[in-house]
């Protein structure tokens, strides 16, 4: 219990030292739903997934529309679009009208029990129809959208009726329409981005967006398209639909949400993966919710059946997977929690998303709520610190220096199936912190450089001025880097990759005065602010028109080798970074929380994906035979004729994988001593302060920074 007093207390400097950012919800209207606070409950489902029919491998779409106790929907398979509708108590389908000229883009029953398409020729994006079904499928009317006489790049994809108003929605406006023998344009109304179009049981429209970092939903009159009222959430949602028993129904792609207008209340329902399905647009019909996720990743499935709880019951455990970047999350990992969700019911893993809480461009408020919430005891079982946004990814090395991390070493080595041995020494190493392992690491991404042994030679670790020097004296080389890539973002990615050159928290002792960091000072104050445009996606054809002596070249798949030989023939070479060498991204990163109450389920969950069975499932693993397997892979799928034009890419790929096996570089960011660098060199580059003061002023700040984090 001291221990975890101690280790809260130190914790709470890092609340207050990292920043002074207030949470989003802190910062709300009061007149608007706390939503953020309400997605961090831990409520048991109201609702289970009814086992769908068989599936004739078409993929359902995100429109779906009720009337009289069926849901209506876009199913499509290849170039075939159907309507179809589902009758949620027996799970019955019916096939209403088939289109094979035509991509249907959005469909809505209205009231009166008419079906409107909204769609565009196959060959013509920009060519528009609103088609008219009876219930039968039969078609009533069809409707030429250039009789609208809107602007030429207008793209419209939603569409709501009633009565014989219909309602258009685009990026940039809303339009009704009265749909009779002609197509009139009555009313428009300009909306905010990310808009999203429904209906209530009621009849009146929704529309929701963002407005002011807010999502806000409009409920309108119909007739003049004006808003009669308006409430805000302090969250994000990619999803709305009227309903019946509630008002709204909201989703993100953590979990869905109710609202009601009368009772100004609003709650969680379910989280996707807790029910076990990916996330998808919902329909309420009856007291049922119909929804076009599906019980697999990427699988085609017919609409599911969501069927309420009578007794919602509480799990005895719940393991709280806390991450600032729920997009971020590996979709493996995702459909390895649904499933783990449907076997182990009294222990599921619930996703705690604290994105919710990020605002515009300052992100930093989704860390600053999970300090908050470890703070006052409300502790995570597992962290994500995968790096697919460094704008919002927790610093795995803050979190184990200040002891929240538990090692896994003794976990891995007491699992009878896994070892050591099965993984490769240098990832483990060099995501070691003091002789302990603390980050779980199922995917990696090389960080490396792209050359020619002609120009750089053959020695293991490059320099820079021994670069610098070739391209003073040569005539054929602009610049060390390529210039394809934004100035800050290759920096930020050379700073982060670093390490002890820059940083060394062991010691508490960092280098930003160094001679290192003024060779990397001088040479990106050569390189563009922002990267030149490119005229090829391929990086060997980028080469031959960029004369540059190292292209930046991260690889996350052993394939990518193969374009170094299609750059310089036999003479390329992946020397990796000036001064550092080549860098292990770990860019999908998890961690068991040394406060957690589950740590032995934890350990289960993750052990997997360095199983045998998850050998193939990852592009670049820790494991010798995932490598190995990637390899034997890629060159079996290139076929014969692949073979022929890349024929050094097998020896490429082997050359790639020796690398990856001897390198302990590991690429680590810390937000806070990247802010420091990113405000101070900018005033470098605008020419408004001298390297030397730059330096003094950047070593000064971080290391002020760490002295503070002890």
């Amino acid at each position: 219990m001291k221990k975890t007093i101690a280790i809260l207390i130190a914790f709470v400097q890092v609340l207050f030292m990292a920043s002074c950012a207030k949470t989003q919800s802190e910062g709300s209207d009061p007149s608007g739903v706390d939503a953020a606070a309400i997605s961090q409950r831990i409520t048991a489902p109201r609702y289970a997934v009814v086992e769908p029919g068989s599936t004739d491998g078409s993929w359902t779409s995100h429109s779906l529309s009720a009337f009289e106790g069926r849901v209506y929907y876009i199913a499509s398979q290849g170039e075939q679009f159907f309507i179809r509708s589902i009758f949620p108590v027996k799970g019955e389908i019916a096939e209403l009208a088939s289109f094979s000229d035509l991509i249907i883009r959005d469909l809505s029953v209205s009231p009166e029990g008419g079906i409107f398409l909204l769609a565009h020729a196959r060959t013509d994006e920009y060519s528009f129809w609103v088609i008219e079904l009876d219930s039968s499928g039969t078609e009533m009317n069809r409707w030429d959208l250039t009789s609208l006489k809107q602007d030429a790049g207008w793209n419209p994809r939603e569409i709501e009726a009633s009565g014989r108003n219909v309602y258009l929605l685009s990026d940039n406006d809303l339009i009704s329409v009265k749909a009779d023998k002609s197509f009139a344009y009555t009313h428009r109304m300009e909306v905010g981005s990310g808009a999203s179009l429904t209906r209530l049981s009621s009849g009146q429209l929704a529309l929701g967006y963002i407005k002011d970092g807010e999502y806000c939903v409009s409920l309108l009159d119909g007739e003049k398209l004006r808003v009669a009222e308006e409430i805000s959430f302090n969250m994000p949602f990619i999803g709305i639909s009227g309903g019946e028993t509630w008002d709204l129904f909201l989703s993100d792609s953590n979990a869905v949400y109710a609202y009601s207008f009368a009772e100004s209340k609003m709650e969680k329902l379910f989280s996707w993966n807790g029910i076990g399905i990916t996330s998808g647009s919902l329909c309420e019909c009856g007291q049922d919710l119909v929804c076009s996720g599906a019980l697999t990743e990427n699988t085609p499935s017919p609409p599911l059946v969501l069927h309420p709880i009578e007794q919602p019951q509480e799990a005895s455990a719940v393991i709280k997977f806390a991450t600032t970047d729920p997009m971020g999350l590996d979709f493996r990992v995702q459909t390895a929690i649904r499933e783990w969700n449907m076997e182990n019911p009294q222990c599921p893993i619930e996703i705690v998303d604290y994105s919710v809480y990020a605002s515009g461009d300052d992100k930093r408020a989704s860390t600053m709520k999970l300090t908050a919430d470890i703070v006052a005891g409300n502790l995570p079982d597992l962290y994500d610190f995968s790096l697919s946004s460094v704008d919002t990814v927790l610093s795995s090395a803050t979190f184990a220096r200040r002891g929240l991390l538990e090692d896994l070493y003794p976990f891995l080595d007491a699992d009878p199936e896994l070892s050591r041995e099965d993984l490769i020494p240098g990832v483990l190493s060099g995501m070691e912190i003091k002789g302990s392992l603390y980050e779980f690491v199922p995917q990696y991404t090389l960080v490396t450089t792209l050359a020619s042994t002609n120009v750089v030679g053959t020695d293991e670790i490059l320099d820079y001025p021994s670069l610098m020097q070739i391209v003073n004296t040569s005539d054929l080389y602009e610049s060390i880097f390529d210039k394809r890539n934004d100035r800050m973002f290759l920096l930020g990615n050379v700073v982060n990759a670093s390490g002890k050159k820059l940083i060394d928290w062991d010691k508490g002792e960092c280098y930003f005065d160094s001679v290192y960091f003024q060779n990397l000072l001088q040479v990106f104050n050569t390189m563009p602010e922002k990267g030149l445009k490119r005229n090829s996606n391929l990086l060997d054809e980028d080469v031959k028109e960029s004369p540059s002596l190292l292209y930046y070249y991260p690889s996350n798949d052993v394939w990518l080798a193969s374009v170094g030989p299609l750059a310089f023939g036999e003479e390329y070479c992946f020397p990796g970074l000036p001064e550092i060498g080549n860098v292990i991204y770990p860019t999908s990163c998890y961690g068991i929380s040394s406060l957690s109450q589950h740590k032995e389920e934890c350990w289960r969950f993750l052990r997997q994906f360095w199983t045998e069975d998850y050998k193939m499932e990852f592009f670049l693993t820790p494991r010798y035979d995932g490598l190995a397997a990637s390899i034997d892979r890629s060159w079996k799928q290139i076929g014969e004729e692949g073979k022929k034009f890349h024929s050094h890419g097998l020896e490429a790929m082997n050359r790639l994988v020796d690398i990856i096996e001897h390198t302990q570089n590991v690429y680590r960011h810390d937000q806070q001593i990247w802010e420091i660098v990113y405000r101070e060199t900018g005033a470098y580059f605008a020419g408004e302060k001298s390297v030397e003061e730059t330096m003094q002023r950047i070593q000064a700040r971080v290391s002020l920074y760490m002295a503070e984090q002890g």
